[in-house]
Formats: C-alpha cells, sequence, structure tokens
C-alpha cells in the first residue's frame, strides 16, 4: 500500500515562512546598533555632587554621572549612611548616564555621618552632616503691644519640604529693652 501527500498552496506557506524567517534575521542583525539595545559598559568614573548637610524626614536628590572613558553609561549605586561603623541607612537604584538618586530620609539622629557612594566598579566616601531643623513662622495680631494688652500669636513650624510638622517650639517675648517678659513651650498641631 502506497500513500501521497498531496497539499494545494503548499507553496505559498513556505514562501510565507521563509519570509518571516527572514525578516527575523536581518531584524536581529540589526538589534545591536539600536541604542536601547546595546548592553550598558562598565562605568570606569564617575562624578556625584553630594550637599554637606542633609534634613531628616526630607526629600534628598544626589546627582551622579557615570562613565565609561568619554560617554555616560548606566549602572546601579548603592548609597549607604554610616554611623559609628554601622550602616543606619541604605538605597540602591539605577543610574542612567547622568541622573539624580532619589530617596526620603528617615528621622536619624542628628550628627556626623559618613556616606559611602559605590557602583560596579567604584566606592568613595565623604562626611556630612544630618540635621533635624524646621522653618518656624511666628505670627501676631499687631506689631506693637502697650503694657497690660493681651497678644495673640499664631506659630506655623514647616519642614524642608514646605508642609506642616508637628514640633514643640519655645516661644519668648522680650520688651524694647530686651528684657524677657514671656515665655512657653507650645506644640503645633498636625496643621503646623
Amino acid at each position: 500500500m502506497h500513500f501521497e501527500l498531496i497539499s494545494t498552496g503548499g507553496s505559498i506557506m513556505s514562501t510565507r515562512l521563509k519570509f518571516t524567517v527572514s525578516i527575523l534575521l536581518l531584524f536581529a542583525m540589526f538589534i545591536p546598533f539600536i541604542p536601547g539595545c546595546r548592553p550598558a559598559k562598565a562605568a570606569d568614573g564617575y562624578t556625584a555632587v553630594i550637599p554637606a548637610v542633609m534634613q531628616t524626614g526630607a526629600s534628598q536628590a544626589i546627582s551622579v554621572a557615570l562613565f565609561s572613558g568619554e560617554e555616560t553609561t548606566s549602572g546601579k549605586v548603592n548609597l549607604a549612611f554610616i554611623q559609628d561603623g554601622k550602616t543606619v541607612y541604605e538605597v540602591t537604584d539605577k543610574v542612567q548616564g547622568n541622573d539624580q538618586l532619589k530617596f526620603e530620609l528617615p528621622a536619624l539622629s542628628e550628627g556626623d555621618y559618613t556616606v559611602r557612594l559605590t557602583g560596579d566598579s567604584f566606592s568613595d566616601e565623604t562626611k556630612i552632616k544630618v540635621e533635624n531643623k524646621f522653618l518656624v513662622f511666628a505670627e501676631t495680631d499687631k506689631p506693637i503691644y502697650k503694657p497690660g494688652q493681651t497678644m495673640h500669636m499664631r506659630v506655623i513650624t514647616l519642614n524642608g519640604d514646605l508642609l506642616p510638622l508637628t514640633e514643640t517650639v519655645t516661644v519668648e517675648v522680650v520688651d524694647a529693652k530686651g528684657i524677657k517678659v514671656y515665655r512657653s513651650e507650645v506644640t503645633t498641631d498636625d496643621y503646623g
């Protein structure tokens, strides 16, 4: 017994398959020339701008540029805050050429810290200060008071991003001769 397979349109299917394979091979040849598809070169140099003083509980940004030769490149960088030999805060992110490493600095204790910036082929340290400062705005209902008048005052506290902050503030009032006539500690509410 002998069987034959007869196909109609087989040559059309074969032509489509050849065309599709040809297009895929052609595309595969040009992938290395597409900028987004090139493998990133390892950074052999970097530039970073780190502020000397940072505020706790505020948004921070450190400018980082990674270089491979004279061209910018991308890579992961790690930023660590070290106090007394212990890493107390750490952030890792990918930097695309000339970029910013953005993070929210948690409520760290005030003081001196070592900041270590590490990449694939570099590691460097610098000293910074971490402070917990805030802005205080005091407003009175009148610019000048006479003896015996009641003073109405409002105190607003804001963080570095100008958002309301609940803090304890010492209010002191002095007269024209510089004598302290009033002192009180008040705590601002959720609205500053």
